[in-house]
């Protein structure tokens, strides 16, 4: 779980960037490139925690979590040419800061998402966050604030259904201060769908998906039978169940990504620990409920604490890790063959080049797109992308 706190232990990694001067051959032959190199401050956002989204004209959105013109964070947006446009600087009053949500974009070009401070609620230090809307024709809007009651600090992106209902989830607040998942309907209605009791998991901090009868899935950070995350449905109907307990041996721990799932039913995901080597995991959990440990990282050059939502194409999976990689500690983006479980390298930070990416990976066109929290030229993270076939 990517904490304020984290969000510092970040900061004092990122000033060991300066030392990796070297530039990353393997990284050329992969085809990766830096597109955007954040410069933080006010003319500028700072450590894109979060993955980025396309709209249907091929511009890029994402947000940073600091910077712009409040220093509170920013909505971003690069155009096909690799120019970068400040769309929005949040903390102009209650409209909401540090935005920790990938931009959800509907067919209209509208875009979606939340805030995990901000709002004005005094029941919160900060602000409890914020859902809000971009709308296509520029209009910034604060569909919901968070009170603590209804969930605070809400993280990842948006889930947006066929009748624009959009669900998320809070990693803390609610009645057992462990988070909730909720709904946000398309008649402008705030409801919770579960507040999380420590027993059915605890803290999540996924972005949820979903499949075509309308059930959704998510995992947890905390909570379950041993205390190390779960993954959860919630039935079209309402009905909540735990689908797995993590153990935080073999099978993982601390899933803080959000899932994937094929046409059979069968889900998969991260975990940010446990394993064989402690370093996290990648695995599948089958309908009747059977986890299977795909890969267990071991925290050298494969990469260490895989985070952000897991993407799949076919039958590979691709996702980044936290750590690992080389020396110095940067991570990894890698992918991972569903049928044998063989993972591949696909990259290796060098701090230069971006550090510690937690993003949801994003396909276009041949290559994958994401952003890097920290590293880069001014420390303050990257947007990237990088050719996977």
């Amino acid at each position: 779980m990517l904490s304020n706190c984290d969000l510092f232990r970040g900061v004092l990694l990122g000033s060991a960037v300066a030392l990796a001067v070297f530039a990353s051959a393997a990284s050329a032959k992969q085809g990766y490139n830096v597109i955007h190199d954040f410069a933080g401050g006010t003319g500028d956002g700072g450590y894109p925690l979060v993955g980025v989204t396309f709209d249907s004209a091929g511009d890029l959105y994402g947000v940073t979590y600091v910077g712009g013109a409040y220093g509170l964070g920013t909505l971003f947006k690069i155009a096909p040419d690799g120019t970068e446009t400040i769309v929005r600087s949040f903390g102009n009053g209650d409209d909401g800061a540090f935005p920790r949500s990938q931009p959800a974009i509907d067919t209209s070009g509208n875009i979606y998402g939340t805030t995990n401070g901000g709002g004005g609620s005094v029941n919160c230090d900060g602000g409890c966050g914020t859902i809000w809307e971009y709308g296509a024709d520029g209009k910034y809007k604060v569909l919901h604030k968070f009170d603590f009651t209804d969930g605070s600090q809400p993280v990842g992106q948006l889930l947006r259904d066929a009748a624009g209902n959009l669900y998320g989830i809070t990693t803390n607040g609610g009645p057992n201060n462990q988070g909730e998942v909720f709904e946000y309907t398309a008649g402008g209605k705030f409801k919770v769908l579960h507040t999380f009791a420590g027993n059915d998991g605890a803290y999540p901090e996924c972005s949820l998906i979903q499949d075509r009868t309308g059930n959704i899935y998510g995992t947890t950070e905390g909570g379950g039978s041993n205390n190390s995350g779960t993954v959860f449905e919630i039935q079209s109907g309402g009905i909540f169940t735990t689908l797995y307990s993590f153990t935080g041996g073999n099978d993982g721990g601390n899933p803080v990504g959000g899932l994937a799932r094929d046409n059979s039913g069968t889900l998969y995901g991260t975990a940010e620990n446990g394993g064989a080597h402690g370093a996290g995991t990648v695995f599948s959990l089958a309908p009747d409920g059977t986890a299977t440990t795909l890969y267990s990282f071991a925290g050298g050059t494969d990469g260490a604490n895989p985070q952000g939502d897991i993407l799949r194409i076919k039958d590979t999976l691709y996702g980044a890790t936290s750590a690992g990689g080389d020396s110095n500690n940067f991570g990894t983006i890698y992918k991972v063959a569903i049928a044998g479980g063989t993972e591949t390298v696909l990259h290796r930070f060098t701090g230069t080049d971006g550090s510690t990416s937690v993003s949801k990976l994003a396909k276009r066109r041949g290559k994958l797109y994401g952003a890097a929290a920290y590293g880069g030229a001014d420390d303050n993270g990257v947007v990237f992308s990088l050719r996977w076939k």
